[in-house]
């Protein structure tokens, strides 16, 4: 549908602005439609969609917020980490709103890690498209996890970059973070931004 209507207006998107897209529009599909209808109309007479118009416009209906930061925090990248962080802090998002995300995101990749070295290890392979992901992995229109088929790919691609060890270390660090929140006067995007760095560092400097 994103590709047809794409087409129908004459537009391009950026390859960021496409993934954020799809990981941003959740299962409802009305509410696509309606969030697809106002980016394009902001983009007006521009050619392309890019990565701003979409952080910008496009409701995030299945919280994809969640892969920008774990991404960096695979990536080691606690500057790009902390970048997301701002923003989501400066526009309205409460901070144990962002804390509740990242610990159903982290449960979740601890469960796909799992499907990873146990029952799906033969049909997973690092590096899979998502075409190829369709055809391997979903049966009968049922995806392994639950979400949007996309939201789950993503979910497989980011469960590569952690092992099991260090996704339970985050649920400590997670919990630690909750209580601080709950319990202490310490400024909220403090606590966030200690959370963050925690994350970054590599488990072996543990």
């Amino acid at each position: 549908f994103l590709d047809r209507r794409l087409l129908e207006m004459g537009k391009k998107i950026e390859p960021r602005a496409r993934e954020m897209v799809l990981l941003r529009a959740g299962g409802e599909v009305w509410a696509f439609h309606q969030e697809l209808d106002k980016l394009l109309l902001y983009v007006g007479e521009r050619p392309t969609v890019g990565v701003e118009d979409v952080e910008e416009i496009f409701g995030d209906y299945a919280e994809g917020w969640v892969f920008d930061i774990t991404q960096c925090i695979a990536k080691r990248d606690p500057v790009g980490a902390l970048s997301h962080l701002a923003r989501l802090l400066a526009q309205g998002d409460h901070p144990l709103k962002l804390l509740g995300g990242m610990a159903g995101e982290v449960r979740r990749l601890m469960a796909t890690r799992q499907l990873i070295e146990g029952e799906l290890r033969e049909r997973w392979k690092a590096g899979m498209s998502y075409p190829q992901f369709q055809k391997s992995m979903l049966h009968d229109g049922a995806a392994p996890l639950p979400g949007n088929p996309y939201f789950v790919y993503m979910s497989f691609k980011s469960a590569d970059n952690f092992t099991l060890k260090e996704l339970v270390r985050y649920l400590g660090l997670l919990y630690q973070t909750d209580i601080r929140l709950k319990s202490t006067g310490h400024p909220p995007r403090m606590v966030m931004e200690r959370l963050i760095l925690e994350m970054c560092r590599p488990l072996r400097a543990m």
